[in-house]
């Protein structure tokens, strides 16, 4: 009788910064001009929450470089896309969906303080929310570009917005029903017009210039 034990091994992680609530919701994006990460954290209690590191180095706990209270309680999904650069300063839209059933735009400025070693602060530039986005928890977000946004929730709709070109405001533009029951999630690919939607199973949904088509 041949006995085969398996071994387990693990490779331990990274903490990056303990927060007092869980987290809901997280999102990493490169800043390719410095070789640094952003790290956006949505929590319980409605906070968004940023960290700027080194690429590659997470060697060390760091404190956030800054936070906002996006919604009345919880921050379940995120989407961050870059606008504009200035020099040393970065401009950032950061759309999140909440349990509060609302969607909020924030655009926010990264930049060198020079009385602190240079050191990165956040700067809110503005924010932009709708605060009946959906009939339930908005579940999901994502940009499509840097005026479109993609939502989803638990009322099985799937909404398109459309953020004004000075961003102060949002109009919905086209929604459609879903099938799926208990919807948590989607995932949009980097290229491609399908867009996946996942709960009590999973349903393709295209997204065109007229409109949104469930397959």
């Amino acid at each position: 009788l041949s006995l085969k034990q398996t071994v387990h091994r693990t490779t331990p992680g990274q903490l990056l910064y303990e927060l007092g609530r869980p987290v809901l919701a997280i999102e990493v994006m490169v800043l390719q001009s410095t070789s640094e990460l952003i790290i956006l954290a949505g929590t319980t209690d409605g906070s968004v929450v940023m960290w700027l590191l080194p690429l590659g180095d997470l060697s060390v706990l760091v404190s956030p470089i800054g936070r906002y209270e996006a919604h009345q309680v919880g921050t379940n999904s995120l989407s961050a896309l870059l606008t504009e650069t200035f020099g040393d300063r970065y401009r950032l839209q950061i759309c999140s969906g909440g349990d509060d059933q609302s969607i909020v735009v924030c655009t926010v400025d990264l930049f060198r303080n020079n009385e602190q070693n240079f050191s990165t602060r956040m700067h809110v530039v503005r924010v932009t929310k709708v605060d009946v986005a959906s009939s339930s928890a908005i579940k999901g977000v994502k940009h499509l570009d840097k005026n479109h946004i993609l939502s989803v929730g638990y009322s099985q709709i799937l909404a398109i917005w459309r953020l004004s070109s000075d961003g102060s405001a949002l109009k919905l533009l086209s929604t459609v029903a879903v099938d799926v029951a208990d919807v948590n999630c989607f995932s949009l690919p980097a290229a491609g017009n399908l867009v996946a939607i996942g709960g009590m199973g999973v349903e393709f949904v295209s997204v065109s210039e007229t409109g949104l088509q469930v397959h």
